[in-house]
């Protein structure tokens, strides 16, 4: 290698190294105390600051000074201009100043903005930019550009693209500013080139382009008013400003150094070369992940670097054109290649750093750092975190840089945007209220908040937000602050601990407190009467004097006053105020409403209300973050186009007058809605409508008939009633409960009950005639306080089925009195009300449609007054929260309010006793398993899929409170969160084999003989024949396959059971087992497996190996028993009704009523479970709805507890 080539590759190396300090300096300064913006459109501090512009005119005023000193000193100055040249060549100086102007200030812009990784993503296109300007506009062409040329430049660019994906933070202003500077640098360089040939000195045409351009930024900045490193908190900044400009003024010499001696092409390509050495240093120095993407744009990268090189070998074979120059044509063709790469690029950057929001830990906790100042702050609201917001945390934190700061999120979407901040300084947890507000005077308001939101309307969430603050305030010692003001120019007192609030104003007299802006010790005496006085002063639904919606609440007033006589008399903790200087963030008002039914026109109609109405309305206001219009029942159109209304149709609808469907704009969840036989001829003109809503949740089995009659059978299921899943506001225990109410009893039915209970009961009735009838927040607040009522009863007895229902759902124990004529109910003297139907299960339920007067005196007489033992049929209970859960929780708004609220998990409800099994499912496949259908050339993924949830539901149909074990290490717990959120126990427990052998006897079974056995063609299915044999002999329990149906209890049978395969009693199946924890039996099974393993029989390990070590324990008297441990056998028919090569035909597949009706014979005398037999039937549903008028649709259909799942 010749001196020239050496010395050229110093300076490339010189350049490269100088550029890397720079990026790492620069955007440093860009992110101290700031943070990345997650926002698309977002602004950092330090792009509104201006820093940007101010570490531009630094870097160019020293690098241009440096130069032009140095020229000066050595009188190096090349002024070889000819007059002939010299026009030209000012205007090409003055281009070239302005463009580099232009390409500095975006580059620092896009640094200020984005990460350093997001403005190479743009940058790396720069090869191709300049191939364009170079093939159409600069005519005098130095290199060879061919065919291959461009492949290797979209290559290397395409390749440090993905490189650099990894750590990209997609914003339009960053991105915008990256484009420009990409496009500012390519057209300067060309610039540059041309310069050369008047100016040879890199010295002279880097001072020139450096100089006069910082002189002309300098005068932009004073122009404005701005001092240099004004906003600047500290010396280090300062610093790194020098040590910035230094490198810039080498790597700028160095670049243009090489520019001299090589194309413009070439350099953008040692430039593109030092961009991914650049990335690297940065992907070290700010600590960013590798990932899959970096290193394939990587390999990329290498491939076009390689393809450049090798390009010279042929060039005469490549030339580019042979056609005549035309620079629209080329210019055209260019920009389109270069525009869909930046696209393509983009796109799948966005689409590889997009986390997942299907999920949020709400378990997740802020961070405690020691020795750290803290601040916190809290997003109550349920609209997204805006734009704004998250900008003006960033503010906050910035200006308080050496403070931990904790955002309490009442939203998904919240907690994603705080760590996609990714500060480390800032965190984030879900707000969970009711744990936030614990153990102060709030907590007892809150529990109220389905009330209180019909009372106060859309102000709930603001005060819900003062809420949270206060409690905060007395739970911690850290400075909270209100994110919706704008805290641009706050900073933290240098006294922390102190207390103290903030004000818009000195002046006494006039005090306008800011509470959003406060800091006081825990547990602090003022902070105790703020918040008494808090909920003194708030609206009560117990005492509503005026009917003006929404009700007021002054938390200004409340400060004002407690402060006043507060620090009248404790002058020694009376908190300081501070006055600040702050303006509200101009947000986007709320555009979605949120609605609960009304009754007015019912109303005036009777002349009369009953509550019922209103107290089925409270169950959907839980999960309401909100409430901000009525919706008339019985006159849905007057809410036409009044924007787009979320609403819980659970009600009554049987008014032929009624207007269906209702209009557009209104939203409803069918969920738990009668229909009464008037309304049928409506809902037969509008069936369009009804069946683009299916399936619909039926409150009662009539209306489930009804929508199956009308729209088929899976447009309909059963959900019972919603007021089933409302919570109890007081959480007593059952010795706290005094009371007892007679809720709308018949006299005939009351003269039954014994004399001292007559004596003791306190009648209500639901139905009102009084003037509070005709006033919308009485109606309501009537209701809630019957709900107060019963939450906090003995017992109800009751005709009225929304006095009934509330208190299954709050644990109340009632006794429900089911007769002709029901108050609000109907049935006729033969036939019981439709409206309960399904429901009496979940009651004491005094038939007297089945009793005699006699039979219903000895019931009552019998009943244990004195300890009202638990409502029945929890199990049914559950199911129906189960099932409406599912429904609800599909809408994003209602999950984060369910969590925010407190609604989730479900409280588990009172039973007076259990048999608590242990059950053990096995899973081992994913979704890119392929399992093979026995007797088929098809497969079916190895995902979990419904058929295999089903099992699990089917489990706990029948044993609600089982707790049920999935092991595997393909399964997530968060999938089963469904179950767990409504009270149902899954754990799902990631095994290894090497950890579950240990201390069993197949411990030898690790080593060679696994290693060796992994590779083996039924090794997926040994596999779970160990683990399952593993699990019983370490847990005990019962295990069953993930295609068992369960059908009926097994409460009466005993462990230590197997089940025959065949009916002659020769065969076992491994599918269902029953066992004690170390069984004697589970033993000699896993010695055998570990001893006589083979892998090249399918059933040699499982059920054969079960079939040889029972037939090693039978006795002479045919008993199956060893040293005094014994196992039982059950029949085939308990879990094999079908043989697995007849289950595809005999269940999936026949139609036959008579067959239908001898398998629900067979299945009610013999039958605990189906066994499905997946690997030959596991298409059937996966794709498509089971076959209608099978077995199998009708109990994959019928034992399930997420039952609005119709397959």
């Amino acid at each position: 290698m010749d001196k020239k080539w050496t010395l050229l590759f110093a300076v490339v190396i010189l350049w490269w190294v100088a550029n890397t300090i720079v990026s790492i300096v620069s955007k440093k300064l860009m992110i101290d105390g700031s943070p990345v913006t997650s926002g698309v459109t977002n602004w950092t501090p330090a792009f509104v600051d201006l820093r940007w512009i101010e570490l531009t005119a630094f870097q160019l005023l020293f690098g241009g000074t440096v130069a032009m000193i140095w020229l000066r000193t050595t009188g190096n100055r090349n002024n070889a201009a000819t007059n002939s040249n010299a026009k030209a060549s000012k205007y090409t100086v003055v281009a070239a100043i302005i463009i580099n102007l232009v390409g500095n200030l975006a580059t620092n812009a896009a640094y200020a903005i984005i990460s350093s990784s997001s403005t190479q993503v743009i940058k790396s296109f720069e090869p191709i930019f300049i191939f364009t300007l170079m093939r159409c506009f600069y005519k005098e062409e130095e290199e060879n550009l061919t065919y291959i040329a461009l492949s290797s430049v979209t290559l290397m660019s395409l390749g440090a693209s993905l490189f650099v994906v990894g750590d990209s933070s997609l914003n339009v202003w960053g991105v915008g500013a990256a484009v420009v500077s990409n496009i500012a640098f390519a057209v300067r360089n060309i610039f540059l080139k041309k310069m050369h040939t008047f100016r040879e000195n890199s010295f002279q045409n880097y001072a020139i382009i450096s100089f006069y351009g910082g002189i002309f930024i300098l005068l932009v900045v004073l122009g404005n008013k701005v001092v240099f490193l004004k906003t600047l908190p500290g010396a280090t900044l300062r610093t790194e400003y020098a040590v910035s400009s230094f490198f810039y003024f080498v790597y700028n010499i160095a670049s243009i150094s090489v520019l001299q001696s090589v194309g413009p092409l070439s350099h953008s390509l040692f430039n593109l070369t030092e961009r991914v050495i650049v990335i690297l240093a940065n992907i070290i120095f700010f600590s960013i992940p590798f990932s899959l993407i970096v290193v394939l744009g990587f390999l990329v990268f290498l491939l076009g670097l390689v393809m450049y090189h090798l390009k010279s070998l042929k060039p005469h074979v490549f030339k580019l054109f042979n056609i005549k120059y035309n620079s629209l044509r080329c210019t055209i063709a260019y920009v389109s290649i270069s525009l869909v790469l930046v696209l393509t690029v983009l796109f799948v950057y966005h689409s590889s750093s997009k986390e997942n929001v299907d999920y949020v830990d709400i378990n997740k906790k802020c961070k405690i750092l020691e020795k750290q100042k803290y601040m916190t702050t809290s997003w109550v609201y349920s609209k997204e975190l805006p734009k704004e917001v998250i900008s003006n945390i960033n503010s906050m934190h910035f200006l308080n840089p050496n403070t931990f700061l904790c955002v309490y999120c009442g939203t998904s979407q919240c907690i994603k945007a705080i760590v996609d901040l990714k500060n480390h300084l800032i965190d984030s947890e879900f707000l969970v209220i009711p744990k936030i507000l614990k153990d102060t005077p709030l907590e007892s308001w809150f529990s109220h908040h389905p009330i209180n939101k019909v009372l106060v309307g859309p102000e709930f969430e603001t005060h819900l937000q003062e809420a949270v603050q206060l409690a905060l305030h007395w739970h911690q010692q850290r400075l909270y602050f209100n994110p919706t003001l704008n805290v641009k120019n706050f900073i933290m007192p240098s006294q922390p601990h102190n207390a103290w609030i903030s004000s818009r104003t000195n002046n006494l007299t006039k005090q306008t407190f800011k509470f959003e802006i406060s800091n006081f010790p825990s547990h602090h005496p003022f902070v105790a009467q703020l918040m008494e006085n808090y909920v003194k002063d708030y609206p009560k639904f117990g005492d509503i004097s005026h009917s003006t919606w929404p009700l007021a609440f002054d938390f200004q007033r409340t400060i004002r006053d407690t402060f006043a006589k507060f620090c009248s008399s404790n002058t020694d903790t009376c908190p300081t105020i501070i006055t600040i200087h702050v303006s509200e963030l101009k947000l986007t008002k709320v555009s979605h409403h949120f609605a609960t039914l009304t009754y007015d026109q019912n109303v005036a109609e009777n002349k009369g209300a009953n509550l019922g109405n209103e107290i089925q309305g409270f169950p959907g206001l839980q999960f309401l973050p909100y409430v901000n219009k009525f919706l008339e029942r019985d006159n849905l159109d007057q809410s036409k186009g009044t924007g787009h209304v979320t609403v819980f149709f659970n009600a009554w609808w049987g008014d032929s007058k009624t207007s269906w469907p209702p209009p557009s704009n209104i939203d409803p969840l069918l969920l738990s809605i009668h229909l009464d036989s008037d309304i049928i001829p409506i809902i037969k003109k509008n069936l369009e409508y009804f069946r683009n809503k299916a399936p619909i949740g039926s409150k009662d089995l009539e209306t489930l008939h009804i929508l199956h009659n009308l729209l088929g059978p899976d447009a309909a299921y059963f959900s019972g009633c919603l007021t089933l899943l409302l919570k109890n506001p007081n959480q007593i225990s059952s010795n706290q409960r005094k009371d007892i109410y007679l809720v709308d009893v018949k006299s005939d039915y009351e003269s039954l009950l014994p004399v001292q209970i007559r004596e003791k009961a306190i009648k209500i009735e639901h139905y009102i005639t009084s003037d509070e009838k005709d006033d919308n927040m009485k109606r309501f607040s009537a209701a809630y306080n019957l709900i107060e009522k019963y939450s906090r009863a003995s017992i109800v007895i009751t005709q009225r089925i929304h006095a009934a229902l509330p208190c299954v759902a709050m644990g109340t124990p009632v006794i429900f009195i089911n007769s002709p004529n029901l108050k609000g109910g109907g049935g006729s003297d033969t036939k019981p009300s439709p409206r309960t139907t399904g429901l009496l299960s979940l009651f004491h339920t005094l038939d007297m449609y089945t009793m005699s007067v006699e039979d219903a005196k000895e019931w009552l007489s019998t009943f244990n007054w004195q300890a009202p033992p638990p409502n029945p049929d929890v199990g049914k209970l559950m199911r129906i929260r189960a099932t409406a859960w599912d429904v609800i929780r599909q809408r994003s708004y209602f999950y984060d309010a369910s969590q925010k609220f407190g609604l989730i998990p479900f409280s588990p409800p009172p039973v007076a006793e259990t048999k608590e099994l242990l059950f053990h499912l096995v899973f081992t496949t994913t979704s890119k398993s392929n399992v093979s259908v026995f007797g088929s050339t098809k497969s079916v993924s190895g995902a979990f899929n419904w058929r295999h949830l089903r099992t699990l539901e089917s489990i706990f149909y029948r044993h609600p409170f089982a707790k049920v074990i999935i092991h595997s290490s393909t399964l997530l717990q968060r999938q089963f969160n469904v179950l767990t959120e409504v009270g149902y126990n899954v754990e799902v427990l990631t095994y290894t084999l090497e950890d579950l052998v240990k201390d069993t006897p197949a411990a030898s079974f690790v080593g060679d003989k696994l290693k060796n056995a992994t590779g083996g063609k039924f090794w997926y299915a040994h596999e779970s024949d160990l683990i399952r044999l593993l699990v019983l002999y370490k847990w005990g329990g019962v295990y069953i396959d993930t295609d068992v149906i369960l059908v009926r209890s097994f409460d009466n049978l005993k462990l230590n059971k197997l089940v025959w395969q065949d009916l002659y009693g020769t065969r076992l199946n491994n599918g269902v087992m029953m066992f004690e924890k170390g069984h004697t039996f589970l033993r000699d099974c896993l010695k055998e497996f570990a001893e006589t393993y083979r892998g090249d029989e399918w059933d040699y390990n499982g059920p054969g190996l079960l079939t040889r070590i029972l037939d090693k324990w039978k006795d002479a008297n045919g008993l199956y028993q060893q040293n005094g441990s014994d196992v039982q056998v059950l029949g085939k028919k308990a879990f094999y009704m079908f043989s697995w090569d007849v289950v595809e035909e005999q269940c999936f597949q026949n139609t036959s009523e008579s067959s239908f009706a001898h398998f629900m014979k067979t299945m009610k005398k013999k039958a605990y479970g189906v066994h499905l037999a997946s690997k030959m039937t596991g298409l059937e549903g996966v794709d498509s709805k089971l076959k209608e008028k099978t077995f199998c649709k009708y109990i994959l259909n019928k034992f399930c507890v997420l039952c609005s799942r119709i397959y």
